[in-house]
């Protein structure tokens, strides 16, 4: 190899070497940055659940489910949806229509998001939502609150943004 070739090859693996550099560190800063946001909307949902809880608990004493029904169809269009259940985990009331399905339960991976971060990045594109469910004790009545946010737009954006640094690097 003569002194130019040595040069290029030299300056080759320099370049090759910064390139991986900034790519990991740009990975890095995507997974913390979704893992951040991921704990964001959680405690968003804590804030929710104590407001939802505050304004439906009065009708739930009355035993008006009638007008529990009317307050969850008025968050219809919302991002986050919320269910009450009674003690045998019946619906009683849904903010996104009435469904079959039934009451999230305790082992959810949409409940377990504080493992780390990497983890926590995965389980939110498995399942694009974060939930809580809540227990509410009226006298000797139980209710359930659940409450759950989809992430989906979210991260449509940020998987386009994550693409297109890919392809800038290729």
């Amino acid at each position: 190899m003569n002194k130019r070739d040595k040069y290029w090859f030299k300056n080759l693996l320099i370049f090759i070497f910064v390139l991986l550099i900034f790519i990991s560190v740009t990975l890095y800063n995507i997974i913390q940055f979704n893992a951040s946001y991921m704990q964001e909307e959680r405690e968003e949902l804590n804030i929710f659940q104590k407001q939802i809880e505050w304004a439906v608990k009065p009708y739930l004493e009355r035993g008006d489910f009638l007008t529990v029904k009317k307050y969850c169809e008025d968050f219809y269009d919302e991002d986050v949806k919320f269910r009450i259940f009674d003690k045998s985990k019946k619906l009683i009331a849904s903010s996104n229509g009435y469904t079959d399905e039934p009451i999230m339960d305790a082992g959810s991976r949409i409940f377990n998001l504080s493992n780390g971060k990497l983890k926590t990045y995965k389980n939110s594109l498995k399942n694009k939502m974060i939930g809580v469910v809540h227990k509410i004790d009226i006298n000797d009545n139980v209710y359930y609150l659940e409450l759950t946010i989809s992430e989906e737009d979210v991260l449509k954006s940020i998987m386009h943004a994550q693409q297109s640094i890919w392809i800038f690097f290729i």
